[in-house]
């Protein structure tokens, strides 16, 4: 029997690969999403934000800002956008799990840089919009959660 990856799974390992540019919540995120995927397509996958967070720990509002970040760095598509039409029946956002034309081609690639304004121009006092902080202990913390999600399977393993 071959041991040959289902592309599922060459997604997953490209995601968590250290060449990946994706910070290391999205990257909890992009696996606890792949678990819904389709193991041949990438497709299908429609889990739901609220269902992502139960799985990650993460806030609903911090999941789908991750979603939208996989889908600007090229990870992932949204197929179909859900959402509550008129009707009043809801709608679940499609995803489909993809490559960055950076990881197909093998070229060095420089992820997009948020432009920085210059202390006098940003906006102040209580209104003001702020940028979250990153913290420093959740890198650590998400990447044991993401070593629990994925576990590796042994040589000769059935697949």
């Amino acid at each position: 029997m071959k041991n040959t990856k289902r592309p599922r799974d060459t997604w997953i390992a490209a995601v968590l690969s250290p060449e990946c540019d994706v910070p290391p919540a999205a990257r909890l995120t992009a696996i606890a999403l792949a678990q819904f995927m389709d193991f041949n397509t990438l497709g299908n996958a429609y889990p739901g934000p609220e269902r992502l967070a139960g799985m990650t720990g993460l806030h609903v509002s911090t999941v789908k800002r991750h979603l939208k970040r996989l889908c600007e760095l090229g990870w992932l598509s949204q197929a179909i956008k859900g959402g509550s039409p008129r009707s009043g029946k809801r709608l679940a956002s499609v995803y489909q799990g993809r490559y960055p034309s950076h990881w197909a081609t093998g070229t060095p690639h420089d992820p997009p840089q948020l432009k920085q304004q210059p202390a006098s121009a940003r906006p102040q006092g209580r209104g003001a919009q702020r940028i979250p902080s990153r913290r420093r202990h959740a890198g650590r913390d998400i990447d044991a959660v993401v070593a629990a999600l994925v576990e590796p399977l042994p040589c000769g393993a059935p697949l």
